[in-house]
Order: C-alpha cells, then structure tokens, then sequence
C-alpha cells in the first residue's frame, strides 16, 4: 500500500512539474509579470530548468529566446543568474540569436559573460552574425572587445 501511495504521488509531482512548467511557458510568453512573480514566492526556484520542444532552458533563457524584455528584467530582479548554463547555452546567446539589443544590453549590464561559448566553441557574437543580426553582432564586438582588453591589461600587470 504504501509503495502504491508513493508511486501515485511521484506521478503527480510529475504532472504537477509539468503543468507549472508549460503555465510559466505560457506566463512568460505572454508578459504574465504577476503570475511569475507568484510563482516565485511560492517557492519556485528562478533558476530551475525548462524543457521546451526538448530543448532545456532556464525561464530567463526562455524569456530572451521569446524577445520578452519585461519578463528578462523581472527574473533578473528575482534572482535569476545571469551566466547559467543549459545544454551549454546561456540567455545572452538566445538574446543573440534573436537579434534584440535591449534585451542582449539588459544581460550585460546584469553582467553575461559575451565570451561564454557553446558546445561548437561559439559565442554569444558569433551567433548573431550567423542569424544575421548585425546590430546585436556589432553591440556583442565592442563588448567582448572591451573584456579581451581588459583581461591582456589585468595579465600584463
């Protein structure tokens, strides 16, 4: 009986999992800023992992790939980090992939690392070239230029 019982409620954190999962999906899309932030203080973890047509994403990754700069600022007030990783891709690599300067401006003034790579070696820069976003291309340039020069300055000190 109690393996039964077990069994059933491991199947609904499941389903539960899953249907919170597709509404913050769907709050996210549709600039729903009070669900999120009451899915937050239920307990939610900012940072948890979304799967998305089989893809993982964070719901700030999520937000950026979805060109949403309301719900890209809110999650970064709520806690979301900023540099976090899935599948080897982080929010300013969907910001750049979608070409939105606001959004990829947002990410680094939060601090986005433009020089993080993906599992084919590109960064955030190589990626809005690739998609053809010359203004997030250039936008990236300056930036990773500005930390490579950085870094050589910090190395020969």
């Amino acid at each position: 009986m109690k393996k039964a019982f077990f069994s059933f409620l491991a199947v609904a954190s499941v389903v539960l999992n899953g249907y919170s999962q597709q509404t913050l999906q769907s709050a996210i899309e549709q600039s729903d800023s009070r669900f999120v932030k009451e899915w937050i203080a239920s307990g939610h973890d900012v940072n948890n992992i979304l799967i998305v047509n089989d893809q993982k994403l964070t719901p700030l990754a999520y937000a950026a790939l979805k060109a949403n700069p309301e719900m890209v600022n809110l999650l970064l007030n709520r806690g979301a980090q900023v540099n976090q990783k899935t599948d080897f891709q982080d929010a300013l690599m969907f910001a750049a992939m979608g070409g939105n300067t606001e959004i990829i401006e947002t990410l680094l003034t939060a601090g986005a690392n433009p020089m993080n790579e993906n599992k084919m070696g590109k960064c955030a820069r190589d990626l809005a070239k690739d998609a053809g976003h010359s203004a997030a291309h250039q936008l990236l340039s300056v930036e990773t230029e500005k930390r490579v020069t950085a870094q050589r300055a910090k190395r020969l000190k």
